[in-house]
């Protein structure tokens, strides 16, 4: 459903410890799932901290609301870690949920023509300046990408933009990210992001720390081995007990759904789960006993459970969500995130993971 224009009173307030909104969610198909599963892999093919309440589409893909121009426009994006640039769809692409720059008093024209080639497709449009609200903080007359073009996103592409966590050296045209330019606007309490993606549930981003009530435990820190996407040292991958992968590299990407890999470590974890494939499913038959599947990330263990990494069941059989892509690292996408809390650490270059807690729900009002 898409949403009606913000009011000021729906707006988080900076320092109001939480921020929620009530959110809907939609069944993807498969192929749709397939799709979805790419829309923020830009390369894969070759306690004041605010919130922002995530939309959660069939397990599959978790949506935001950011908020352009003056007066205030909604507008629903994917928050990427995979990629770092924010585009929102104008007049004349292919979404019905649109930023109208010729209603907003603060839009400043700039016209720079921009693409970007994600693995569910390609966008492209122009560069255009405005006022941005990300979780209860402004962007003064940042620049974004007008999408007028979204027609090549895929069947996973259910309109709206598209909010890059990555840094700065992979943006576009050398553009600011949203999280430098609010790390300069020295408005974050800590230089700090952290997603909790419901199980069945809507999902929460916070800007500038963390939730506890979205965790347990403590956070196992992991320096990053490269700080352009969010990459990290991965030791092996195991299925039970079996090494099954000597990939030593894992990028951490909500933007992506599930969990990829290179072909031959996929195979190889099919091949020990019994699965089979079908027309790009790997699926196993319900009543299985299966093993976890674990990455070792940094040093330590991160393990899967059957009930982490079976994502939809058709009868007696289960769909897995592993995708092979011909790739010589691991996308750690939301069948991770959904179990691991995961905090993003932009000022020191690491990421933290603790163990989601699935008691936490949404609440259906805003509270400031």
């Amino acid at each position: 459903m898409l949403p009606h224009l913000a009011t000021l009173a729906a707006l988080p307030l900076v320092g109001a410890q939480l921020f929620r909104v009530p959110l809907k969610k939609r069944d993807l198909t498969y192929q749709e799932i397939l799709d979805s599963a790419q829309v923020g892999a830009s390369r894969w093919s070759s306690d004041d901290g605010s919130d922002v309440v995530l939309n959660n589409r069939a397990n599959m893909q978790y949506t935001g609301e950011i908020y352009v121009g003056t007066p205030l426009q909604v507008e629903t994006v994917v928050f990427d870690t995979g990629s770092a640039n924010l585009w929102v769809p104008i007049a004349g692409s292919s979404s019905h949920v649109i930023y109208n720059q010729k209603t907003s008093s603060s839009y400043q024209a700039d016209g720079t023509p921009w693409a970007i080639k994600y693995g569910s497709g390609n966008v492209s449009g122009f560069y255009c300046k405005d006022d941005v609200n990300v979780g209860g903080f402004t962007l003064d007359h940042y620049s974004f990408g007008c999408a007028s073009n979204t027609a090549g996103m895929g069947a996973g592409y259910q309109g709206g933009g598209i909010l890059g966590l990555g840094f700065d050296s992979i943006a576009q045209s050398g553009k600011q990210t949203v999280m430098s330019a609010l790390v300069a606007s020295h408005q974050l309490k800590e230089p700090v992001f952290a997603f909790y993606l419901g199980n069945k549930m809507p999902g929460e981003l916070v800007f500038g720390g963390v939730d506890p009530a979205h965790y347990t435990g403590d956070f196992t820190f992991v320096p990053l081995n490269h700080a352009t996407y969010w990459q990290v040292p991965l030791a092996g991958v195991k299925v039970g007990n079996t090494p099954v992968s000597y990939t030593h590299d894992a990028i951490v990407d909500s933007g992506t759904s599930l969990l990829v890999g290179p072909k031959e470590a996929v195979d190889a974890i099919i091949i020990q789960l019994r699965g089979q494939m079908d027309e790009g499913r790997f699926f196993v038959q319900c009543d299985s006993n299966l093993p976890d599947v674990t990455f070792n990330i940094g040093g330590t263990d991160f393990p899967l459970s059957p009930q982490d990494y079976i994502i939809q069941r058709q009868e007696n059989w289960c769909i897995l969500g592993f995708q092979s892509l011909k790739v010589p690292f691991w996308i750690l996408g939301d069948v991770f995130m959904r179990r691991y809390y995961t905090q993003f650490d932009f000022g020191k270059r690491r990421i933290g993971f603790a163990t989601a807690t699935t008691a936490a729900t949404a609440s259906s009002e805003v509270v400031v």
